[in-house]
């Protein structure tokens, strides 16, 4: 009582108080009921009935009070666990939609016009407004009061062996993993996860980000984010598809690929070729390859429009494999590509192999003319 009333928790206080009340009326009845029947009293000393209950009012009244008291705070705490259980219920099967999605708490409290609920859970991703909105709905209609829900979302991302995993881990009474039953949309997203990193673990340049799953009147779409350098081809992504509807006999389904794409880039520049970055190399070797890079870059940038700002050569028995981001108007003709490598190979005595990598939406045009995203452009006079 006295730590409560200190840090001004006074409804604490009250409730200490009327344990205290409680646990000293009880001890008073029970031991003048013993003493009686432990014949340490006789029936002479007690006298009459209206004696012995003028010498007890204090106590019965106050037993009947604290009886009451007690009671009301049963019926409160009664219903505030089936408040709890309908919140949980509510949320829980709301939350078996979304992916790695666990609710961890609930709290709520009684305002005059309605209830404010305060759920925790662990996610993945935030939960949309629209969500929160759709379970507040449901709640109202659940608990017959207005409902104003909050969402405290921690974000976590489940881990397993085989990478991330679309389990609703719980940890049970007893202190043990147990799993929360998962929607039929959250398993079909399970499954078509695991296929996912099946394919992905064979593509060295393609890392898997997420996936999720859209459900749409018509059907169920799944999401694929990816990280690469390159577009999947139409044809790629239609097998996927395909390999997915028969995995998860799931004719219906269809697969929208989400990429990102990446450089890797060095002290040298973007990585066209590896080994012309990350090779063993001398300072012979590194001297002819310079001398490569920049020959091969003359001559693409002698092209009208043309520029050349990342150039890798790598030799390879004897010949030199080039490989050049072009930056122009236009695509090079294979006959243009072809006369870069003659007068390439007749400049460097040495055969010349030239792949190139067209990036037209690295061009910048102004008035002056054309140029490469980031860099001044001169008068075309110039």
């Amino acid at each position: 009582m006295g730590l409560c009333l200190a840090s001004g928790a006074y409804q604490g206080a009250w409730g200490a108080f009327l344990l205290f009340f409680a646990n000293v009326l009880a001890i008073l009845m029970v031991g003048a009921t013993l003493f009686f029947v432990a014949g340490f009293v006789t029936r002479a000393e007690i006298g009459s009935l209206r004696s012995l209950i003028r010498r007890f009012s204090a106590a019965i009244v106050g037993l009947i009070l604290v009886t009451a008291l007690l009671s009301s705070y049963l019926y409160g705490l009664v219903r505030n666990v089936r408040i709890e259980a309908d919140i949980t219920a509510v949320l829980d099967e709301a939350l078996a939609k979304v992916p790695n999605t666990a609710l961890v708490k609930v709290e709520f409290s009684q305002r005059k016009d309605g209830m404010d609920v305060i759920s925790t859970v662990e996610t993945p991703r935030v939960v949309e407004p629209a969500s929160v909105k759709n379970m507040e709905d449901t709640l109202r209609n659940r608990l017959g009061e207005p409902v104003r829900l909050f969402m405290r979302c921690s974000v976590t991302k489940d881990v397993s062996a085989t990478g991330s995993t679309n389990i609703r881990p719980y940890l049970n009474l007893d202190g043990k993993v147990t799993e929360a039953k998962m929607s039929s949309s959250m398993r079909l997203l399970q499954q078509a996860e695991q296929v996912a990193r099946e394919i992905a673990s064979t593509r060295p340049a393609l890392q898997f980000l997420d996936i999720e799953l859209v459900e749409l009147a018509s059907r169920p779409v799944l999401v694929v984010a990816i990280q690469s350098p390159h577009e999947p081809l139409p044809g790629e992504i239609a097998k996927f598809e395909k390999m997915l509807q028969d995995r998860l006999q799931e004719t219906n389904l269809r697969v929208v690929i989400r990429r990102t794409t990446t450089s890797d880039i060095s002290s040298k520049g973007p990585i066209l070729f590896g080994e012309a970055h990350l090779g063993i190399t001398t300072p012979e070797s590194e001297k002819a390859q310079a001398l490569t890079e920049a020959t091969v870059r003359s001559y693409i940038e002698a092209i009208q429009n043309c520029f050349a700002p990342s150039v890798d050569a790598v030799l390879s028995e004897g010949s030199w494999i080039v490989r050049a981001e072009v930056v122009a108007p236009r695509v090079l003709t294979p006959q243009e590509v072809q006369a870069i490598e003659q007068h390439s190979a007749e400049t460097l005595a040495a055969p010349v192999l030239l792949t190139v990598w067209p990036h037209a939406e690295k061009l910048q045009v102004t008035s002056k003319g054309y140029g490469v995203l980031g860099e001044k452009i001169m008068d075309s006079d110039h």
